[in-house]
């Protein structure tokens, strides 16, 4: 009796234990109290950020809405990439909630994010289907054993690409719950990324024959990478559309009815067409409410003379380009290697070498701590555009090449926020014996510690 207790009760646990490894896999997707009360609607309503038709679809087809998710966060992932070296580097997508597909409504940065989730959600739930992880679907086997034109034979597993497509369009436009003009551009630019996902898929064959002859091929259509289908639609961003939407009357008001191109009314945007409503803002000054970061901080390239060029970057800010180098030159080792009978060192060649990284970093560590206050000056060049020096805050001499320089003072860096890419300092380790910059009493910000024995 006692041992059938015990078996009870280990099961109870691992049954547990197995549960809340299930919880923290998907990323605080949802928090509740009780595993055993679990169902489709309790899970899908505690989705942050899902619109209530989403919450819906959640519901209809709960086994799919992980692979929707990766959906999103591929797709954010890959528009972080694309525009790593823009003003609008895509910095914001996804922080509030996994599902969130948010940038400035209207512009072209919304058109290209729309674009890249939809098609992050076609290829998630493609793939899922092809592995033969979701139930309601499978390989596409409709030309199973037929022969192309070519010679070869259609075998393996084709993707189910219009599977993915049907479920994207429905679940990412299900966030569209209005009849305006932005939601009529979500949908436009929605489609065209399913549709680049689409277009993209590529062949893959396999040979048969004795010692690899490829006396026969079978072929499959495959997904292409998300980085061919981002580029592609990196493409379409920079020749995107400007439309107006052509209105009609309703007992509710005007309702969109169609995008026209602004260019020329009579016609339709293609259908794998970027569009987009409103000019862009310039992305250069920091704007919360609007979930701008703005460009101070970031690393430009002084070399360059496109979208990443500190010119571009720094909006004539002016920059500063010269604390590595000094560091490194300075920290150049001379390595030397004696020639001669019996190591006699008659002669020596030497050479210079670079220190070891560590070195570099002490070495600014330092010049951090001894950094010094600066503000630009600007003035109008001989080409007609401004340009801009650095001088130190106290006077009008420029600061000394191997110093470390900065424009603004620094927060406390105590709290977490998002936008200024702060983490914050809760539940960081510190040393309760210390009173040094890992102390306590400063590293938690006067909060209380709590003191973990290992």
């Amino acid at each position: 009796m006692e041992s059938q207790h015990a078996l009870v009760l280990m099961t109870l646990l691992l049954a547990t234990v197995f549960a809340h490894n299930l919880l923290e896999a998907n990323s605080q997707l949802f928090a509740i109290s009780s595993v055993a009360t679990l169902g489709p609607s309790l899970i899908c309503s505690r989705i942050p950020g899902l619109s209530t038709k989403q919450i819906a679809i959640c519901e209809e087809y709960p086994k799919v809405i992980n692979c929707i998710r990766e959906g999103y966060r591929k797709g954010a992932e890959e528009c972080k990439f694309q525009f790593r070296k823009n003003r609008w580097n895509c910095t914001v997508l996804g922080q509030t909630s996994d599902f969130d597909d948010k940038a400035i409504p209207g512009t072209k940065e919304a058109a290209y994010t729309q674009a890249i989730i939809s098609a992050g959600v076609t290829y998630t739930i493609t793939k899922a289907c092809s592995m033969g992880n979701l139930t309601d679907c499978n390989c596409d086997r409709k030309q199973w054993g037929q022969k192309s034109p070519e010679g070869w034979m259609w075998g393996g597993c084709s993707v189910d690409i219009s599977y993915g497509i049907k479920l994207s369009e429905d679940f990412v436009n299900a966030a569209q719950n209005t009849h305006s003009a932005i939601s009529l551009m979500n949908k436009h630019n929605n489609k065209a990324g399913r549709q680049v996902v689409k277009e993209r898929l590529v062949l893959e064959c396999k040979c048969h024959g004795v010692s690899g002859s490829c006396t026969t091929r079978t072929c499959w259509r495959a997904l292409p990478s998300m980085r061919q289908i981002g580029e592609t639609l990196k493409e379409y961003y920079r020749i995107a559309f400007k439309v107006k939407a052509i209105e009609r009357k309703s007992s509710n008001g005007p309702k969109a009815r169609k995008l026209v191109l602004q260019s020329n009314t009579s016609r339709k945007p293609d259908e794998d067409s970027l569009v987009y409503l409103n000019d862009s803002e310039t992305y250069c000054e920091r704007d919360v409410s609007s979930g701008i970061p703005g460009t101070r901080d970031r690393i430009c390239n002084k070399t360059s003379t496109g979208e990443d060029s500190c010119h571009f970057l720094c909006c004539e800010r002016g920059y500063d380009t010269h604390n590595f180098t000094q560091a490194l030159k300075e920290s150049l080792q001379i390595q030397c290697r004696c020639h001669g009978a019996s190591a006699s060192c008659a002669t020596r060649t030497c050479w210079q070498s670079l220190p070891s990284f560590k070195k570099v970093g002490l070495q600014l560590k330092d010049r951090y701590e001894k950094s010094v206050l600066v503000r630009t000056v600007k003035y109008p060049s001989r080409d007609g555009k401004r340009a801009a020096y650095l001088t130190l805050e106290s006077t009008d001499d420029k600061p000394p090449s191997k110093d470390l320089v900065h424009i603004d003072s620094s927060p406390n860096y105590c709290d977490r926020d998002s936008l200024k890419r702060i983490p914050g300092t809760m539940e960081r380790e510190c040393n309760k014996t210390s009173k040094g910059i890992d102390g306590c009493e400063l590293m938690c910000c006067g909060r209380d510690t709590t003191l973990m024995k290992s």
